[in-house]
């Protein structure tokens, strides 16, 4: 992620493509490109190198700038102050937009519209007991699907619920905190979606947490850093 920590050209200079296909296939079969933001490059060198290795390529973008390189996965995360290209609308396999607010699924609508698919939607709910974490409170997703407004959503289709924990060394209160979200979803899940099916997913869990987020019922995890080794900045 494009996080301050990055910034510092001199602590990350450029590296060669060869070195950086080298590293990349010695992780994984399947390498994502994430940001900053990665169609700000041309993407074609490296993804021709890559797919000669016989990996299979995936990108997160904000398709805000000329789609390049050759993708099996594209993850379009839109903002609202620079839209994507029709390009990267046309080719992009998913939507990601974090809901904060009403106004919000309005511009997800909008976004799914334009990928022409239903995207699957998670509600971010805020668990953790740090201000640098974001999502509704209990109350206000209470409120917001209360209120009704989502049920004439067409292209958006809420699949579930994440959170994140916070970042201590404190056990039980990760415990806490994901059990909490646990017994929300539950909630409304009898409130609000009994008969759909698709609601279903928790999404809580990181590399130092998962175990507490699998035991209190977490569907999706992520779990990169277990898998790549931890970020050096």
């Amino acid at each position: 992620c494009d996080v301050k920590e990055s910034w510092n050209a001199e602590l990350h200079p450029p590296t060669e493509i060869e070195k950086i296909v080298e590293n990349a296939k010695r992780e994984s079969n399947v390498i994502v490109i994430t940001g900053g933001e990665p169609l700000t490059w041309d993407m074609g060198p490296l993804t021709t190198q890559l797919k000669e290795q016989n990996l299979k390529v995936h990108m997160e973008t904000s398709g805000a700038y000329p789609l390049s390189g050759t993708w099996d996965w594209i993850t379009l995360s839109p903002k609202k102050t620079k839209l994507p290209t029709q390009t990267v609308y046309d080719n992009a396999h998913e939507l990601k937009v974090i809901i904060f607010n009403k106004h919000d699924f309005i511009f997800a609508e909008e976004q799914a519209a334009k990928v022409n698919r239903c995207i699957p939607c998670l509600l971010q709910i805020h668990i953790a007991q740090e201000e640098t974490k974001f999502g509704f409170t209990f109350d206000e997703c209470r409120e917001m699907l209360g209120q009704g407004e989502w049920k004439n959503l067409t292209n958006i289709s809420i699949s579930g619920v994440m959170g994140m924990a916070t970042n201590t060394n404190d056990e039980e209160q990760i415990k806490k905190e994901f059990q909490s979200l646990s017994d929300f979803f539950n909630e409304i899940k009898q409130e609000f979606f009994s008969d759909n099916e698709s609601f279903k997913e928790i999404s809580m869990g990181m590399s130092d947490d998962y175990p507490f987020a699998i035991e209190a019922g977490s569907t999706l995890i992520r779990v990169g850093s277990k898998i790549f080794g931890e970020r050096i900045y």
